[in-house]
């Protein structure tokens, strides 16, 4: 309201609210557990380590990415070959999917990139689900990558209720909970919801689900 600026919200990353700006590129980041201590960057939040942040950046027909500490940039901008789909930072700098399925691992401390492989599944999107996993999910299936960007586990496509194939989606679990709930289409179904539960640490499948669940304790 001070800057007399126009926001919408933008989802969640990690336990922080995003609100981006309406007519510019501003996105302002709401820890969850302190609304008072919000800050503000410029670009879209890829992913938040406690005030560090990974932000993207398009210039033109450039893709870039940046580390920031609060609202201080932290090195150089990196400029990608593609438009990136997700990322999750690591403690030697970022791991994303790009838009044509390379999983690039960007080192901070360098400011290099290099290629750690492409996807088998596509990419049409990515998210951290913990401090050193990364889920991504493309038009032939997913995988939960590690730090490296190599994938510890590879996912076919599921079916839904209705007999549609689609990818499998993240719907509840994560960071703090240890696991994670996949299955084909966000939308939560009574029965017939195709999902799985599978472990972050190893990827490994831990049960089938009829119902989607909408939350799970560790």
């Amino acid at each position: 309201a001070a800057a007399k600026g126009k926001y919408f919200e933008a989802g969640m990353v990690r336990d922080y609210l995003l609100f981006k700006e309406v007519d510019g590129l501003k996105t302002v980041i709401v820890p969850i557990a302190d609304p008072t201590a919000f800050w503000t960057v410029s670009g879209a939040v890829v992913d938040i380590r406690g005030t560090t942040t990974l932000i993207a950046t398009v210039a033109g027909f450039a893709a870039f990415v940046r580390i920031f500490d609060g609202p201080k940039p932290v090195g150089g901008l990196v400029q990608l070959e593609n438009f990136i789909m997700g990322g999750m930072l690591t403690e030697t700098g970022a791991v994303v999917l790009e838009r044509t399925g390379a999983i690039s691992v960007l080192d901070s401390a360098t400011g290099k990139v290099k290629r750690a492989g492409v996807s088998e599944f596509g990419a049409q999107g990515a998210i951290p689900v913990a401090d050193d996993r990364l889920y991504g999910w493309g038009g032939e299936g997913s995988a939960i990558l590690g730090p490296d960007g190599v994938p510890l586990s590879v996912y076919p496509l599921g079916t839904t209720d209705t007999g549609e194939r689609r990818p499998l989606v993240a719907t509840a679990g994560g960071t703090e909970q240890g696991c994670l709930i996949l299955q084909p289409g966000a939308q939560y179904k009574p029965t017939g919801a195709g999902g799985i539960l599978i472990s972050i640490a190893d990827g490994a499948e831990l049960a089938t689900l009829d119902a989607s669940p909408a939350w799970v304790s560790p």
